[in-house]
């Protein structure tokens, strides 16, 4: 198999571009897209109505919006982080700690942009990873465990997973790097999640999703691997757990499968969301709240397959089934949602 990064849509490509294959390009073009620099300066505020919040990175423009979860049509988010201060250039995923700080994956600022708990507006980081000594290149997908170590997935350079201390900033060096050949994580990783015991999945672009076991580093192989034609992954780009370590995966070409726990190899899912009463197209997330309602990311590639926003399923949604809401429109500012979370 031929290894390549994977092929991130920029605003306006023809998903045939991508079809046809590409040179490593960010989630959606930056360029042109951050938000004006005459937003009003930042406030903190957090709203009554949320936790639980539903946090999305939208792409270009480059903001981070907060949504009370289960919110349906043309609503507002409740915070809009977005503005020159914010240091955003290219957000695509967030991972959220207990105190609700937010923490964002830049793809094209190669940084770990940590918010305050309630900020909106153009307000600057209260912290950021970056710099040559964090290894960071072309973050993707990032997560948290109990202790608030920060773990992330490289989708640049030859791909690794870097785990840094809670409460690191600057130009730090992660407490652990895996890379190398075994790790398979060449093959452009995407997403990253982790299980209740902190073992790492990552989706891996080449239709995999790789595990390791919590504490592993440097060149290790997964111990375990789901791919093969059984499995139904297609560009898979997000990846997320349920309390049972259920396997929820997003796949860019239009679908949400799911595995059960300890799945490996050639396996089918248990669950396929997907066909044309879902409108899913162009997926980058995948999320469950406190009920098992599922939720993803959609960035259709046109207006004919469906809108851009976040499209939820409720708890045992199955097959080609319409979504039970569908959060989009211009109030909500979600051109380009990726990564989602929910807490």
């Amino acid at each position: 198999m031929s290894i390549q990064v994977f092929c991130y849509r920029l605003c306006g490509c023809a998903a045939a571009a991508l079809l046809a294959g590409c040179s490593a390009l960010p989630f959606a073009s930056a360029q042109g897209g951050l938000a004006p620099d005459s937003k009003p300066a930042a406030k903190h505020v957090r709203p009554a109505s949320c936790p639980p919040c539903l946090y999305v990175a939208n792409q270009n423009p480059a903001r981070v919006l907060v949504f009370p979860v289960g919110a349906t049509g043309d609503t507002a988010p409740l915070q809009d982080i977005s503005g020159s201060r914010t240091d955003l250039e290219n957000p695509t995923a967030v991972a959220i700690d207990e105190k609700s700080n937010i923490y964002v994956s830049d793809f094209s600022a190669n940084a770990i942009l940590e918010f305050a708990a309630g900020s909106t507006g153009n307000v600057k980081p209260k912290a950021t990873i970056a710099g040559e000594l964090t290894r960071l290149a072309q973050p993707a997908g990032n997560a948290l465990d109990e202790n608030d170590n920060i773990y992330v997935s490289n989708s640049g350079g030859k791909g690794s997973v870097e785990v840094f201390a809670a409460g690191s900033k600057g130009n730090v060096a992660p407490m652990t790097t895996i890379s190398g050949g075994k790790t398979d994580l060449t093959m452009a990783a995407a997403g990253l999640a982790l299980d209740s015991e902190d073992n790492i999945y990552v989706a891996l672009s080449q239709n995999y999703v790789v595990k390791f076991s919590a504490g592993s580093h440097g060149d290790v192989a997964p111990t375990a691997a789901i791919h093969g034609k059984q499995t139904l992954l297609s560009r898979p780009t997000a990846v997320t757990l349920d309390g049972n370590a259920n396997i929820y995966v997003a796949s860019f070409w239009s679908h949400v499968t799911v595995y059960s726990a300890g799945s490996n190899g050639n396996v089918a899912p248990v669950v396929t969301i997907g066909g044309s009463n879902t409108r899913l197209s162009g997926l980058y997330g995948v999320a469950l709240d406190g009920a098992g309602n599922i939720y993803a990311s959609s960035q259709p590639a046109s207006s004919r397959v469906g809108r851009p926003g976040i499209y939820e399923f409720s708890n045992g949604s199955n097959g080609n089934v319409n979504p039970t809401g569908i959060l989009s429109g211009k109030k909500a500012l979600l051109t380009y949602p990726s990564g989602i979370a929910i807490r």
